[in-house]
C-alpha cells in the first residue's frame, strides 16, 4: 500500500495538474462554492470544467444556451490554464503555460485528461456530494443535474458516465450485468472521492503516441475490476457519434427537444466542434425551454412543435378520454410519450383528449398537441 501511495504521488508530481498545491487550492475554491445555496443544483453537487483561449469560443457556445441559470453557473468551478479567466462560475489558475498548440493523444492533452480525475476527487473531499465534470465541448442545452434530481438513483450510484453511443445497446441505465459500451470521460459524474483515487492509481508512467487514453483506462482496467456502483447517463444525453454512427438495431434516438446535453465528439477539429455545437442550437432554437409540470409528467414541447416526418410513422397505442387515464396507461409502456392538449377539452370529445405511443416522439405538426414525459 505504501508503495502505491509513493507510485500515485510521484506520477502526481509529473503530471503538473496533478500537484498537490494546484489541487488544495481548487478544493479550496469548491469549498467556497457549495456553501452557496443553489435552487437548481441538488445539494452541495459542482459542475466542473477545465478552459484556456485556447476553447474560448467553444466554451462560449457551450454555456450560452443555460447562461440564464445563475443558480447553476455559481456551482461551476473550472481549471484555468495561463491565467485564462471569461467571468463564468469561478476559474482556479493552474499556473501553466498557455497550451497553444495541443495534438490530441499528445503528453499535454492527455495529462489534461487525468486531470478530471484528480479534479473530481478533489472536490469530494472538499464536501461536494456530487462532481459533475464536462469537457469544453459538451454543449449544455438544459441543466444537466435535472434529470438526475428527477431520478434519484443516479445520485446514489459511485459513478454515472456518459457512453461514445449514447444508444448503444437497450439495457437499464443502471444494471452492473449489462454490457458496458465504450465510455466517454468528457461528461461524467461520481460520488465517490474514494473511487476517483483508486482509478488515479492507474495514471500512466509516461504518454507517448501508442499510449491509450484515460476512458479507456478506466474502462478496462478500473470500472471492471473495482468494487464501484454505477449507472450510465440515458440517451438524452448524447454525443454526435450517435447520430454519426449508423443505428444497425440501436435504440433509436430521442428527439433533439429532449436532449439534456450534446457532446461533440467523432472529431477532434476545434472549428468542426463548433460547427457542430451552432448546427445543434439552431436545430433546438424553437424547442420549448419552460419546465412545465403536472400530475406526474413534464412537458418536452408546447403545442405546434413539428417533429421530423421520419418519426410520424409510429402507430398511437390508444386513446384515452382523460389525462389520469392517459397517465395510468403509460407508466406500463417503456418509453412511452403523452400527447394531449394542455387543459382545453376538445368539440369532438368533449373532455381532454389524450394519446400515448411507446418509443417515439411526436406531436401534430399543425395541432395544438403538448408532449409529455412521465417522471417518478
Amino acid at each position: 500500500m505504501q508503495k502505491h501511495a509513493t507510485d500515485l504521488r510521484a506520477q502526481m508530481n509529473r503530471n503538473p495538474f496533478l500537484r498537490a498545491e494546484l489541487t488544495a487550492r481548487f478544493r479550496a475554491a469548491v469549498a467556497r462554492v457549495v456553501v452557496q445555496p443553489s435552487t437548481c443544483v441538488p445539494g452541495t453537487a459542482v459542475l466542473l470544467s477545465i478552459a484556456d483561449q485556447r476553447v474560448a469560443t467553444l466554451r462560449a457556445s457551450a454555456l450560452s444556451r443555460i447562461g440564464h441559470l445563475a443558480c447553476l453557473l455559481q456551482r461551476l468551478v473550472s481549471l484555468c490554464l495561463s491565467d485564462y479567466d471569461d467571468g463564468r462560475g469561478v476559474c482556479v489558475n493552474a499556473r501553466a503555460k498557455a497550451v497553444v498548440q495541443m495534438r490530441q493523444r499528445s503528453s499535454i492533452w492527455q495529462q489534461l485528461a487525468w486531470a478530471r480525475w484528480s479534479l473530481m476527487e478533489a472536490a469530494l473531499l472538499a464536501g461536494a456530494s456530487h462532481a459533475l465534470f464536462i469537457d469544453a465541448d459538451v454543449l449544455l442545452l438544459r441543466n444537466p443535474f435535472d434529470f438526475l434530481v428527477r431520478q434519484r438513483s443516479f445520485l446514489q450510484r459511485d459513478i454515472v458516465y456518459h457512453e461514445e453511443l449514447a444508444n448503444c445497446v437497450k439495457r437499464e441505465p443502471c444494471s452492473a450485468a449489462a454490457k458496458m459500451c465504450r465510455l466517454n470521460s468528457g461528461l461524467v459524474m461520481s460520488s465517490s472521492a474514494r473511487l476517483c483515487r483508486a482509478l488515479l492509481k492507474l495514471h500512466p508512467h509516461h504518454f507517448d503516441r501508442r499510449t491509450r487514453i484515460d476512458q479507456d483506462i478506466v474502462q478496462h482496467y478500473g470500472l471492471s475490476q473495482l468494487n464501484h456502483t454505477r449507472c450510465r447517463l440515458p440517451i438524452t444525453y448524447a454525443g454526435q457519434c450517435s447520430f454519426q454512427v449508423p443505428a444497425r438495431g440501436r435504440p433509436l434516438l430521442p428527439d433533439r427537444c429532449e436532449l439534456v446535453t450534446y457532446h461533440t465528439t467523432c472529431t477532434s477539429n476545434l472549428s468542426a466542434k463548433l460547427q457542430l455545437m451552432h448546427t445543434m442550437l439552431d436545430a433546438t432554437a424553437a424547442c420549448d425551454r419552460t419546465e412545465v409540470v403536472r400530475q406526474g409528467a413534464r412537458r418536452l414541447h408546447a403545442g405546434g412543435h413539428c417533429c421530423a416526418a421520419a418519426e410520424l410513422k409510429y402507430p398511437a397505442v390508444g386513446r384515452m378520454g382523460s389525462w389520469s387515464e392517459c397517465r395510468d396507461a403509460c407508466r406500463q409502456l417503456t418509453g412511452c410519450r403523452i400527447f394531449a392538449y394542455a387543459e382545453k377539452p376538445t368539440t369532438r370529445f368533449h373532455r381532454n383528449k389524450c394519446e400515448c405511443c411507446r418509443g417515439c416522439d411526436v406531436t401534430w405538426p399543425r395541432g395544438g398537441y403538448d408532449s409529455w414525459e412521465l417522471i417518478s
